[in-house]
């Protein structure tokens, strides 16, 4: 136990500066846009470029860590993120800072899909959403954590530039530890035995995982169950907070934290609520419903003062963890063979529709802006208003998805009653 303990946290590690780099823009937004005189369509871009260069990533990835494992896929795409994030401090126009959060994001986006796989083979699989909730909770709320106010007092401090510079040689740090201290499955797993599969097998074992008859529901729920949270705690929300509340960046990380905090207190809370209840559809279908009627509160409710919004923004990171039974309901449709291929899958619509949603959201704020750069509350109310129909949409066709149990799981794998993806 305690060198698996000491194989996820070297990953977790690489996670959560990946998140971190997600969501540090939003913070510090209006002073990015004014020092490189980005208008809002153009922060938009840029920002969405990191979460494009994780979709970008998602595929190739989930080839390599079948083939090459977590340790060597994720310390050697972690050097490109060195080197990307170099580039962006440096950078001074639109287009190429856009290009360095690309291949910022290419560079992370084999450090959540490391962490999971490596977690479904150190870990029984009916306890995969506890510790999915876990790592999401620890690295990833962390890291969204310390791109609020953290992250405000350090640009404060040494500038926005010098902020990433530092961030560039953390990053270093991390994929050396990596490199040192991951193990990619325990003594006697079949992993140690698997047969090295070439570049055509690879690519059939993904359309294997795409052909499984619930995957679509998984997939469809994955765009929109982490986009509309990160849209506003790693892009949106600083700008809105500014715009509308006329925060400072200090009072912007105060808000946006409050998001950060819930969202760490959602993924402990609903983690282990599938294994509670036997059940990961009704998990998801409760959360998702909530998370909709908090958005169309953003909305729809008229003049909303900063402190209710930072209350609303609080829930909303709470609420929005419903997405991490999803990841448990689709881990459970594929063998361990696919599984790197499977959950970089999920991860690629995850991305997608994040992606998406961060440059739609862009354009919907920049056609209200005014010759300041500042957008007016409709703006911003239509925004909010865009992500309620959207997972709308979702949530009401996901309600058709067969629910697979974890106590199904438990009993087939103790070989009392038929595997749940037959």
């Amino acid at each position: 136990m305690a060198l698996a303990v000491r194989v996820l946290l070297a990953l977790c590690a690489s996670f959560l500066l990946s998140q971190f780099q997600r969501a540090s823009l939003s913070v510090i937004a209006p002073d990015l846009m004014a020092d490189v005189g980005l208008t809002p369509e153009g922060y938009g871009f840029v920002a969405s470029g990191i979460f494009l260069g994780v979709l970008v990533g998602q595929i190739p990835v989930g080839v390599l860590l079948d083939r090459y494992g977590a340790r060597k896929t994720t310390s050697a795409m972690l050097l490109l993120a060195v080197v990307s994030t170099l580039v962006f401090a440096a950078a001074d126009n639109t287009g190429l800072m856009f290009m360095a959060r690309l291949a910022t994001g290419l560079g992370f986006s084999a450090s959540l899909m490391g962490t999971m796989v490596v977690a479904a083979r150190w870990f029984p699989a009916d306890r995969f959403a506890l510790i999915t909730a876990l790592i999401l909770a620890g690295a990833g709320g962390l890291g969204s954590l310390l791109a609020a106010t953290p992250m405000a007092l350090l640009s404060d401090w040494l500038g926005w530039r010098g902020t990433f510079y530092l961030l560039a040689w953390i990053t270093l740090l991390s994929s050396l530890a990596v490199y040192v201290f991951v193990v990619d499955a325990p003594a006697g797993h079949p992993y140690h035995q698997r047969r090295i599969e070439g570049l055509r097998e690879g690519l059939a074992g993904l359309v294997q995982v795409i052909r499984l008859p619930q995957m679509p529901y998984v997939l469809m729920l994955s765009t929109i169950g982490f986009a509309t949270l990160m849209t506003i705690l790693g892009v949106w929300g600083g700008p809105y907070l500014h715009d509308i509340h006329g925060l400072n960046a200090i009072d912007r990380g105060n808000v946006l934290a409050l998001l950060a905090i819930g969202n760490i207190i959602g993924f402990l809370v609903f983690g282990p609520l599938d294994r509670i209840f036997d059940t990961r559809k009704y998990v998801i279908l409760v959360g998702g419903v909530a998370n909709i009627a908090l958005l169309a509160t953003l909305a729809l409710a008229p003049a909303l003062s900063y402190r209710q919004v930072a209350g609303l923004f609080f829930v909303l990171g709470f609420v929005g963890s419903y997405h991490v039974a999803n990841l448990a309901l689709g881990r459970a449709l594929f063998p361990d063979a696919l599984v790197g291929r499977g959950m970089t899958l999920i991860n690629l619509f995850t991305f997608l529709g994040l992606a998406s949603m961060q440059i739609i959201a862009g354009l919907i704020v920049g056609h209200f802006a005014g010759p300041d750069g500042q957008s007016p509350p409709e703006a911003y109310r239509l925004m909010f208003g865009f992500m309620t129909v959207v997972s709308t949409i979702v949530i009401l066709i996901y309600s058709r998805v067969r629910d697979i149990r974890p106590s199904t799981q438990r009993a087939a794998h103790a070989g009392t009653t038929k595997d749940p993806r037959a």
